[in-house]
Parts: C-alpha cells; sequence; structure tokens
C-alpha cells in the first residue's frame, strides 16, 4: 500500500505535538516578542518547481536530482493560484471515485526545491516546521530522507540536526494532492494543495523544555486563581509579567510550578487583559502569552470566570482571493481588528486550525474561539452511509491524531475556550475517541461537535440554520440539558441575511441559547481578469465539475474586504448596546457580559423631518453588565408633530479602535404624526387648459402648455412623458412582480419560474376612461396559465403646469386554489433618461436596507449618483433598495429635476440596468448598462430571508397576492 494512502499511518519521523512557543537569549527580546528567536530562519520566498502526474513520477525525478528543468514557484502558496493544475471547488461532494483509502491514480505531485544557508554555532537541535502542507508531503535534506507527514491544516515539525550542514544545504519536499487525507479534508471551499503556509527553521537547546502547558484555575469566588506550570523538561523560574512589569517571579524545582495569584485582572473578550509568562530554561527565555480565565458549564449555563456568556460570533477560514488558503500576518489582524469594530466578539475557524498567529491576535484584541479541527467528510452524506468512516474503528488513529496536533499546538491561547472534533462528518466511536483524548490532554475547556445529536461527546447541544420557532422550542427546553450554540446561522450568501434581528431576540430571551456564527466572515472568490477589469470567479468557472457554483461566495466581507451591507447590520444586531426614550429619559441597556459601560460618550440630535432642533453629547453613567441605566433627556417636542431621535454611542480608546469610533447608533421615531415630510406642496394652482387629444385608435395624448403625456391606447400605458420638449419619463410606470433572484431565493426560483412564470406577468387592456383632467386604464394584470392576477386601475392627472398625479390600484382576482406562498415584490417600474444621474431621497439610507433588513439604516435626506445606488455582488441580483422612502428627486447637471412625492412611505431602487439585464449577469463584469435610468417602487417586496442555507423569509416579510395601492406626484423643477 502506499503510504499516503495508508491511513493507520500519519508521519514518520515527524515529532510529537506540542505547544506553539518561540525561544531567545535575552529576557528584553523575550519580553518584546522580536523576531531575535534562537536560530530562526524562515525558507519562505522563491523554490524551484515542478508539477508532476503521478507520486511515482515525481520520486523518480527526485531520486535522479534532475531540477535543472524546474520553473519557480513562492512559498507559501498553492499552486494552482500560481497557474499549476486545475482550479475546483465544491461544497459537499468529493472531486474523486470515493473508495476509502484509496485515490486517484492521476495524482498531481509538487516537487519543491531550494538550496539555503545556515550556521549551528551553538550545537543546539535544529527543527525545521511546517505550518500547513495540502495534503501529503515527504522530505528530504542534502539528499537524506528526513519524514513525511500527513493533515493539511495542522503543523509538522521534523529534527534535521543530523543531517543539516554548517553552510549551505539543499531541501526538497514532495506534495501529493490526493491521499486517504483527502477524505478528511472535504471541507466548503476550494480545493487548493501546497505548501500554504510557512517553512521556518528554529534551535533549541539541550537545556530547554520539550513542551509546555500552561492552565489557570479559579477559586470558589472567580477571585484568585492558581497558577500551573506543566514542562516537559526542567526548567529555573517563571516570572510572570503584566506590559513591562513585573508582578512576581518563581523559583521551580523540577518540571512543575503551582501557585496562587491573587486577585489578577480577567481575561473575557471585553477585557483581553494578557499577561506574559516568561520561562527560564538556563539557556534561553521563552515568553507565553496567558489569560486568567476560565470556562465550564454550571446549571445548564456556559460560564467565563463564572459568568454566562454570549457569541455574537463568526465563521472564518483562511482565504484570499489571489492567494487561497496562504494569508498573511498583516490580513490576519485586519481580519479580527474589523471583527472587533463590528461587535463580532467570537470566531469559529471553520473548519480547521486557522494560521497560528490569528490565535495571538484573538488573545490580543479580545475574541472567543472555538478551534476546529481538520476534519470533515462531508461527501459521504451524498452515499447512504454517512459515519462510513467516521464509526469505523480502523480509522480512528487518522480522526484522534488530527484532535490531538490542534489541541497540543494551541493549548495555551485563553482565546480558545472550546474544541470542536470537526464538522459534518456523520457520527460514531472515532468522535468519542477523540473527545477522550482532548480531555486528557486539558480538561478545562469544554468540546463542540454539531453532528454529535445526542451531545454524547459534545460539551454543548449545537444545531446549524435552526428555524426561528424550533430554536425557540430549544431555548425553552432546559430541564438536564446541555447549552446551545447556533455553530452556523444566518448565510451571507449575497444579498442577505434578513431577519438576523428575530434570530437575535430569540437567542436573548432564553439563558440556554448562548448566541451562534454567522456563515461566514469571506467571501470566496478568485480574482482573475476578464473583460478588461478585475472579476472574480467561483465554482464552475475554470471547468471544474462537479461543482457548487457560487456557493462559496457568502460571506460578511466583500472579496475586496469591503464591509458588506450585512455586515454593517450585523454590527447593529450584535451591538451591546440597546436604547429607548420614554418620557424625558433615555434607556440604556448594556447587553456587555463583563464591561461596565460607564464613561462612553452619548452623542444625540433631535430633528423634524430633516431640521436639527437640537444636539448634545453625554457621558454615560454606570451601568454594569447585563443592566438597564437611564439619563434624563428633557425634549421639546408635540404630540402631533414627528420627530426623530439620533442617537449614538462612542468607544473610548481601544487596541482595535480609536476614541470616537460608533459601538452603536439607533433612530427613535417621537410624537405621532402621520402625514410624510413634503419637498412641496401636494397640489399647485393649475395654469392653463389640460388638453386631451386621442389622434388616432393607438395614441392618445393629455398636456398642459409645458407638460406633454402620450400614451398607447391600445396597451393602455405610458409611453413620454416631456417638459417643456425635454423627456422626462421614456416608459412607464408599470406593475412587475418580478426581481432578478438574490441567492435566498435559490430553493423559490423553481415554482415562481415553473409553476407561477411570475417572471412572464403581462397587462391585458380592458377599458379607457377619459375625464377632464385625467385618463384612466382598466386592466388585468396575470401570469402565464394562472387562476389568479390582478385587476388594475391606472389613473394618470395632471394637476398643474409640473405635476403629474399617479394613481396604481390593484385588486387580487383569484379564480381557482393555487396561489403562490409569496410573490417576489409588487412594485411598479419607469424609464427615465440616463441624465439624470444626481439622486436624493428622504428615507432610510445611506445604504441599502430591505423589509426583513434595517437596523443598521437610518432615516434622513440622503445623496448618491445613480451610480451609487447600485450595491455590488460578486453574483449579481436584487440590491440597493431604499426602504420606508417618502420622497425621491432625481437631477441632471442643467439643474433639471423630477421630484416624486409618495402618499405612503415605498421601497425604491434607481438603477442605470433593468432587472433582466441583472438576471443575465453572472459576473460583476458581465452587467450591461442600459441607455435610461430605471425608478422602482415598491409596495412590497419580499424579505431577504436566509434560505440559501437556513431561514426562508418570515411570514411577516413576504409579499401576498393581496390588494395594493401605489400613490405618487411627480414635479418637474429647475431650468
Amino acid at each position: 500500500m502506499n503510504i499516503w494512502e495508508n491511513y493507520l499511518l500519519t508521519g514518520e519521523n515527524r515529532l510529537k505535538p506540542r505547544a506553539s512557543f518561540n525561544r531567545y537569549q535575552k529576557l528584553t527580546d523575550a519580553l518584546a516578542g522580536n523576531d531575535q528567536v534562537n536560530g530562526f530562519k524562515s525558507l519562505n520566498g522563491e523554490w524551484a518547481f515542478k508539477l508532476f502526474h503521478t507520486p511515482f513520477d515525481a520520486f523518480a525525478c527526485i531520486k535522479q536530482g534532475q531540477f535543472d528543468t524546474f520553473g519557480q514557484i513562492d512559498v507559501p502558496s498553492n499552486w494552482q493560484m500560481r497557474g499549476f493544475d486545475k482550479m475546483h471547488y465544491t461544497d459537499v461532494l468529493y472531486p474523486f471515485v470515493i473508495n476509502p483509502p484509496y485515490v486517484p491514480t492521476e495524482n498531481p505531485t509538487g516537487v519543491y526545491q531550494r538550496s539555503f544557508h545556515y550556521k549551528n554555532e551553538a550545537a543546539n537541535k535544529v527543527i525545521i516546521r511546517f505550518h500547513g502542507v495540502s495534503s501529503f508531503f515527504k522530505v528530504w535534506l542534502n539528499g537524506v530522507e528526513i519524514g513525511w507527514s500527513k493533515a493539511s491544516r495542522l503543523e509538522s515539525e521534523f529534527d534535521i540536526t543530523e543531517v543539516l550542514n554548517n553552510g549551505e544545504n539543499e531541501i526538497v519536499v514532495a506534495v501529493i494532492k490526493w491521499s486517504d487525507g483527502s477524505y478528511l479534508e472535504d471541507q466548503d471551499m476550494w480545493w487548493l494543495s501546497g505548501i500554504f503556509r510557512d517553512v521556518e527553521l528554529y534551535q533549541e537547546s539541550p537545556a530547554d523544555p520539550y513542551d509546555l502547558k500552561v492552565q489557570t484555575l479559579p477559586d470558589t469566588h472567580y477571585q484568585n486563581y492558581q497558577l500551573v506550570v506543566t514542562s516537559e523538561g526542567t526548567i529555573q523560574s517563571v516570572s510572570l509579567y503584566l506590559k513591562d512589569t513585573l508582578i512576581k517571579e518563581f523559583t521551580v524545582e523540577g518540571e512543575y510550578l503551582s501557585e496562587w495569584i491573587q486577585e489578577p485582572l480577567l481575561w473575557t473578550a471585553e477585557t483581553p487583559h494578557l499577561y506574559t509568562l516568561v520561562i527560564n530554561t538556563g539557556a534561553s527565555y521563552i515568553p507565553i502569552s496567558i489569560g486568567f480565565r476560565s470556562i465550564e458549564i454550571k446549571d445548564g449555563l456556559i460560564l467565563l470566570n463564572g459568568k454566562n456568556i454570549f457569541f455574537n460570533g463568526v465563521n472564518r477560514h483562511d482565504f484570499n482571493p489571489k492567494n487561497g488558503l496562504t494569508v498573511t500576518k498583516e490580513q490576519l489582524e485586519e481580519d479580527i481588528i474589523m471583527m472587533k469594530q463590528h461587535n463580532i466578539n467570537a470566531v469559529r475557524t471553520a473548519h480547521y486550525p486557522n494560521h497560528p498567529y490569528l490565535y495571538d491576535m484573538c488573545d490580543k484584541y479580545g475574541l472567543y474561539v472555538i478551534d476546529e479541527t481538520d476534519l470533515e467528510c462531508h461527501g459521504f452524506e451524498n452515499t447512504g452511509d454517512y459515519n462510513w468512516l467516521s464509526d469505523n474503528a480502523a480509522w480512528s488513529t487518522a480522526y484522534v491524531d488530527r484532535m490531538v496536533r490542534m489541541v497540543e499546538r494551541d493549548k495555551n491561547h485563553p482565546s480558545i475556550i472550546m474544541w470542536s472534533l470537526g464538522n459534518e462528518s456523520g457520527s460514531g466511536q472515532n468522535f468519542m475517541d477523540m473527545y477522550q483524548a482532548a480531555k486528557a490532554i486539558d480538561p478545562t475547556r469544554l468540546i463542540h461537535y454539531e453532528g454529535d445529536k445526542q451531545a454524547a461527546y459534545s460539551d454543548v447541544y449545537t444545531t446549524m440554520y435552526t428555524y426561528l420557532d424550533r430554536l425557540e422550542k430549544i431555548g425553552q427546553d432546559t430541564n438536564g440539558k446541555k447549552p446551545h450554540i447556533h455553530c452556523e446561522y444566518a448565510h451571507a450568501m449575497g444579498n442577505g441575511p434578513g431577519a438576523m434581528e428575530e434570530h437575535q431576540a430569540v437567542m436573548r430571551q432564553y439563558p440556554r441559547l448562548h448566541g451562534g456564527f454567522v456563515w461566514e466572515w469571506y467571501d470566496h472568490g478568485i480574482e482573475v481578469e476578464h473583460n478588461g477589469q478585475t472579476t472574480y470567479w467561483y465554482g464552475g468557472d475554470f471547468g471544474d465539475t462537479p461543482h457548487n457554483g457560487n456557493f462559496c461566495i457568502d460571506g460578511l466581507l466583500k472579496v475586496n474586504r469591503e464591509p458588506s451591507t450585512s455586515l454593517l447590520e450585523y454590527k447593529q444586531v450584535a451591538a451591546p448596546i440597546r436604547i429607548n426614550w420614554q418620557n424625558g429619559q433615555l434607556f440604556i441597556e448594556n447587553r456587555f457580559d463583563f464591561r461596565n459601560i460607564e464613561g462612553l460618550l452619548l452623542r444625540y440630535s433631535l430633528k423634524e423631518d430633516n431640521q436639527v432642533l437640537t444636539s448634545g453629547e453625554l457621558r454615560l453613567p454606570s451601568i454594569t453588565a447585563r443592566t438597564t441605566g437611564s439619563l434624563e433627556l428633557a425634549l421639546e417636542i408635540e404630540e402631533d408633530k414627528r420627530y426623530f431621535l439620533d442617537v449614538s454611542i462612542d468607544e473610548v480608546d481601544q487596541s482595535y479602535c480609536e476614541a470616537g469610533h460608533v459601538l452603536y447608533y439607533t433612530q427613535l421615531t417621537l410624537g405621532d404624526r402621520q402625514r410624510l415630510f413634503r419637498l412641496f406642496e401636494e397640489k399647485q394652482e393649475k395654469t392653463g387648459p389640460i388638453l386631451i387629444n386621442q389622434t388616432n385608435e393607438h395614441r392618445l395624448e393629455m398636456s398642459t402648455e409645458r407638460v406633454k403625456l402620450s400614451f398607447d391606447a391600445i396597451r393602455g400605458s405610458l409611453i413620454l412623458m416631456e417638459h417643456d420638449g425635454q423627456t422626462i419619463l421614456s416608459t412607464g410606470p408599470e406593475l412587475t412582480l418580478w426581481r432578478a433572484p438574490i441567492d435566498n431565493d435559490m430553493y423559490q426560483l423553481k415554482d415562481w419560474t415553473e409553476k407561477y412564470f411570475l417572471h412572464q406577468g403581462a397587462e391585458t387592456m380592458q377599458q379607457l376612461i377619459i375625464e377632464d383632467d385625467a385618463v384612466i386604464f382598466q386592466k388585468y394584470y396575470g401570469t402565464t396559465n394562472q387562476g389568479w392576477g390582478f385587476n388594475i386601475k391606472y389613473k394618470y392627472q395632471l394637476i398643474s403646469n409640473e405635476q403629474l398625479s399617479v394613481s396604481v390600484v390593484g385588486e387580487p382576482q383569484v379564480f381557482g386554489t393555487e396561489l403562490p406562498e409569496m410573490l417576489p415584490r409588487i412594485g411598479l417600474e419607469m424609464r427615465l433618461p440616463r441624465s439624470f444621474e444626481q439622486v436624493c431621497w428622504f428615507g432610510n439610507g445611506p445604504h441599502e436596507s430591505y423589509w426583513d433588513s434595517q437596523s443598521s439604516v437610518t432615516k434622513g435626506v440622503y445623496e448618491a449618483t445613480v451610480a451609487q445606488m447600485h450595491t455590488e455582488y460578486l453574483y449579481p441580483q436584487e440590491n440597493g433598495a431604499r426602504t420606508k422612502t417618502e420622497w425621491l428627486q432625481l437631477s441632471n447637471k442643467n439643474n433639471k429635476h423630477i421630484q416624486i412625492q409618495f402618499k405612503e412611505a415605498y421601497t425604491v431602487t434607481v438603477h442605470d440596468y433593468t432587472k433582466e439585464q441583472l438576471e443575465a449577469a453572472k459576473h460583476i463584469d458581465e452587467l450591461e448598462r442600459a441607455d435610461f435610468n430605471v425608478v422602482t417602487i415598491d409596495y412590497k417586496q419580499t424579505g431577504l430571508g436566509s434560505n440559501s442555507c437556513g431561514q426562508d423569509q418570515l411570514a411577516q416579510y413576504r409579499t401576498k397576492v393581496e390588494p395594493f395601492a401605489i400613490n405618487f406626484i411627480i414635479s418637474i423643477g429647475g431650468d
């Protein structure tokens, strides 16, 4: 059996796993954490490289030493991202024949070679460390085989002291794409290969301990903590520092230290107090960042330092659109800072251990971590035997190896509060073996596995994409039950998710529900140049099959690293503060689990419509965690008017932001006035006769001195509106029930397009009515082969020289019993000249919002260009809606403007393309623009939901076959 297919073996000559730490010759270097690590040398950089069809071809080349024909590749990188081999994306499916442990004979194998200079003047051991290689690799140094290893996202170390030259050296690495380990690495992501994480050398003295483990154990009051240091090897002393201040120094006799620390500052995600523990071995100084904290379950609740905690988390992959799985330290730190700035307090390393630097950043900035091992067997779900490997004892060694290596590497990070046994791999005895192995190493942390439906080998009960009604039942079912975590929910694919506020409310209501983790952090698009511009490709674009299309484009962070609307929404939903106003008082709810919010700056502004009446600033009083406080705020308001009270809370200086960073904002509506904010009077004085002339059976005209309307009398539609001879409307309004589908519509589309034909709506003219100043069309709207539709009345009334009143009223006409559960929308479309490119509106903004996604917007007057009204999704889809719009104005460079005043607040979009053009585009470079602008006015548009994976649109956010009315006045102004 080939070694890369021998599932009973996980490596050869690989050092046993241990914690990751650095060794320094000077105490000052250890405290500074600088680059002066003993004997450190990075082997990152340019390597010679060649890709072979099979491992046997590669090994033959290595044996003969034929490297002169090689090209170049950078390390770390994925070779597919450098033009070698084929790109391939699947969500669930294995892209090869399932026959474990065997893999394809045609098995791409990359051979890497480089020379390097090294001096080992101290005669220490020299270790080579590979942080990540996918999926099997073997190493030679100076012609001697060193060893081999499996498990792509786990580090491997080898002792190379005996074969390392003091001077010039040659290293060769063979990396095999497929191995038996590939059956355990079927995560939802691109299949990428190669040396994709750092390669480095370092030294350890004979006096250095092989391994170190640090634990902090609380007393019964969580006030004093026992510091326990266990060393595999003798150490001389242990010093505890807080920043640069020495707190205490301990002499160690042997390999074990146990000391009580009185009232240390405790580590939480909200208060990430880090201490530095410096281990003096006599030959080296070893710094370890530690946090005094405990994690446990009591009375069915997850407690950190004795207090109940709540997760507003996110699932995260290592990913970069140019470099695949290879990420820099700068990107990792930026990820963590952005998470903190958007009120995310937890991360699940889905579905493998991330780059080790990530955990340092989580320790530093404060994020709770579920550290998940490199294990997913999702493809077996489709075979009918999901537990094929997971309940096969012969594979236990491979399973346990992955768990043990992760726990040993990461065990000293305070940010890690749970270990995860993997993801979507069925269930079976091998998980129990992993659970027991992890507990033997580290009994202080919790263990998570969503696939354990009985929670037999998981300390918490976790579910994915659970609908709200079931989630509420889980929250209510507390008798003897384990705490619940929603480890994946709110699938952030395309335009969505919606109803995050509703999920938050349910999870906050029941103590058993400890929050959840949105799927996921980052879009996984591959950057390419196409059609003369930068665009991003997904599954199938590289000829890969089978594939899962754009299912990898499901992040809160856009592939260009801009926050998506959903990330802005999540920031508000996850915010640790809520504010209400009543009877002259602001009530401030502190949702932090630990932190007092005293001293944060509250800013407020009272507006009537868009006119600011008063504003001010206040410092928050002492409001402890999970309590509500109040502030006096006397405001002069009249009950028969409408006011908007804008309130925001600014942070003080934090490691992840400067003072003034907005932690939370909200807009409260005060007063009970219902009348909308008017730009102008509804009706101006008429300045001349209104002429209605039916020139022939096809054409009808209505005009004043300055305005002319042209109608198609046969079809009953407005085909042109002119003002002083200049075109104002080129088409419309016309009824539409369709939107360019969003990703969360995917499971509705078959019914919408093949059963109800909602994209094929048509109007039938029934009656023309001409009044003194109005033209009325009675029409019927239906879709292909349906027993339902709408009787519609279009009324166009010229009410002045500059104003047109439009009323569209629809009544459902139902002949049968078969109706769609929901419609995409009920709306009107109009077309305007492209020259009207400046947009101003009073409604929700500044960015897009939808019926079930409005937490991050506030009402006001906003301005944008038509181009800026577009929200770019990597897979083009419905976008850019502005909800609760009361008026809209479009203007051109000549100061001519079109004002649309709505009778009710509607949802509005303005785009320079049609929904058909939007739907036809599959990538951002394929979206064709029209030679006109399209304004859509929605009576209702169905919400976003999360049904690409998870909750469909809630009942209250669905557009039904129902009566509707859309009324507005178009006024023309300017030159």
